[in-house]
């Protein structure tokens, strides 16, 4: 019996230790030896069988629920979901500043490449025709994470 329920307190561990290392692996173990332990103990006890596996249901949500708490309280916390909602620079905004600038092709543009605009590359597709390095270009403008271009003059 010791080593029945012993199992069972293995596996309500490995389901705490996942909150803190995570990969699946630990709540699968877990799951498995708390599901062993449930076996275990219907097999040589049956009549007491329910008691225990409510017994485990309602630890296995105490041990959650102490996982999430600790969690929080640790500084770790930002390191697996956000704290609160994060805004950035959106490409299509940043990039829309480009339209009417020029640049420099640092490939060739058959009809697509990349092209140097303020000193930072982009990836442009010309606007039909082939252009070699170096050529001199005008942004037309953006479609998505890329700029359309036509030969400068």
């Amino acid at each position: 019996m010791g080593l029945i329920i012993g199992l069972g307190f293995l596996g309500l561990l490995c389901l705490y230790l996942e909150f803190f290392v995570p990969g699946g692996i630990l709540v699968g173990l877990g799951a498995l030896m708390l599901v062993g332990s449930a076996i275990g103990f219907s097999w040589m006890y049956p009549d007491e069988a329910f008691f225990y596996v409510f017994a485990l249901v309602i630890m296995s949500g105490v041990v959650c629920y102490l996982a999430i708490w600790h969690l929080k309280k640790s500084g770790r916390r930002n390191s697996f979901f956000l704290a609160k909602t994060e805004e950035g620079l959106s490409s299509d905004k940043l990039m829309s500043t480009l339209v009417g600038k020029k640049g420099l092709v640092v490939t060739e543009l058959k009809p697509s490449g990349h092209v140097r605009l303020e000193e930072r590359v982009y990836q442009a597709t010309s606007q039909g025709e082939y252009l070699p390095q170096g050529t001199l270009v005008e942004v037309l403008q953006v479609r998505g994470a890329h700029v359309i271009v036509k030969k400068g003059e």
